[in-house]
């Protein structure tokens, strides 16, 4: 019998961490004016889009006699870019904006233009939920081409987060 893992998801915590999340990627300092991410949505020619992998799930669950719960949670999510025209240069580029922009997102120092900037902190959420890590689980690379030569650059990460209450 295979040993399969049947993870429940954490509804509230899925809405929560959404909306924690899109407004994280939308203040990133490497955007250009005018430019943010949407939320499961690409646009025909060009554009930036964030989209749930599966939605939160719950990896582990503990309650206490007393009816105190600790649970560990996962947010996984894809960043998008969608992109047309690219030459070999435009395509490094591209991928060197992602890869700074989770590197941003993870926390680490970045250069962007003439200035380091970093993330201080992950996005607080309310009630018992806490960000506790965020991280890239692929580099960013090219997911496809269109008929019309745009092409879909892909970056995939995940949010690991705590969510702690009494029943």
């Amino acid at each position: 019998m295979a040993n399969e893992n049947n993870y429940q998801p954490d509804v509230d915590g899925f809405e929560e961490v959404t909306i924690a999340l899109m407004n994280t990627v939308n203040s990133y300092p490497g955007l250009e004016e005018g430019e943010q991410f949407k939320f499961s949505s690409i646009e025909p020619e060009e554009g930036l889009s964030i989209f749930a992998s599966s939605g939160s799930f719950i990896m582990e669950d503990h309650e206490s006699i007393t009816g105190h719960v600790w649970q560990q949670c996962l947010y996984p999510f894809m960043v998008i870019c969608q992109a047309s025209g690219l030459n070999q240069m435009r395509k490094i580029q591209l991928k060197e904006w992602m890869d700074t922009f989770a590197r941003w997102l993870t926390r680490q120092p970045v250069n962007i233009g003439d200035e380091t900037v970093v993330l201080n902190e992950w996005p607080r959420l309310t009630g018992g939920r806490v960000i506790k890590r965020i991280t890239k689980t692929t580099p960013a690379y090219l997911g496809s081409i269109n008929e019309d030569k745009n092409e879909s650059w892909i970056m995939n990460l995940q949010i690991q987060y705590q969510n702690e209450f009494d029943r």
